[in-house]
């Protein structure tokens, strides 16, 4: 992290320890379902920064995104994802928690990729599984772990990518099935993306 986001994690961490305490920013005091309710929000916000952006609310409540210049994360997953390109016999899924990673993500590797999340309408989603099978200049999977973790063989890639994940350990061991399955000839690869003194 950058000087300045080291300085916003830092706020968020110590509101995060206060969060597991039972208490708000404000130091007041939660009860029942709004201290869990609390503790998950300050914690994805402490992930959202670790992964290049972080949702805030302004003084009338409305949320907006804030994408921070500087991602440590995503320099190394273009180091893994250019290394593996070299080899035109792999193709790689890479998994993300956030739809904005998997926007940014495809973006950067537009010519080479398609990806998948909840919103999409059928054809949108029907075009990208079919590029995805058929094309084989298409050899990137980008993909919430949610919205694709059941129904998919993707015996098409030999990389798994996790640049983030859920804290539902059947969200992973699903995503690692994707292309781990009966019928897998070729040796898979995984990949964990954290960053280093971060609560990851």
């Amino acid at each position: 992290l950058s000087e300045d986001h080291r300085k916003l994690y830092e706020q968020i961490k110590k509101d995060y320890v206060a969060a597991i305490k039972g208490f708000d920013e404000d130091g007041n005091k939660l009860e029942g379902k709004a201290v869990i309710q609390h503790e998950v929000a300050v914690r994805i916000k402490l992930l959202q920064i670790l992964n290049g952006f972080i949702t805030l609310t302004d003084d009338f409540g409305k949320k907006y995104r804030v994408t921070l210049p500087w991602n440590a994360k995503l320099d190394a997953l273009d180091i893994k994802v250019k290394k593996v390109l070299e080899d035109p016999e792999k193709n790689i899924i890479i998994w993300c928690r956030f739809r904005w990673e998997i926007e940014t993500i495809y973006k950067i590797y537009k010519e080479h990729s398609v990806f998948l999340y909840g919103g999409m309408t059928d054809a949108k989603r029907e075009e990208n599984l079919v590029k995805w099978k058929n094309d084989p200049t298409c050899r990137i999977m980008i993909a919430h772990p949610k919205t694709a973790r059941y129904g998919f063989t993707w015996l098409k890639a030999t990389e798994t990518i996790f640049f983030s994940g859920t804290e539902d350990y059947e969200d992973f061991a699903q995503c690692r099935d994707r292309n781990y399955r009966r019928g897998q000839t070729r040796e898979v690869t995984e990949t964990r993306i954290i960053a280093k003194n971060t609560i990851e």
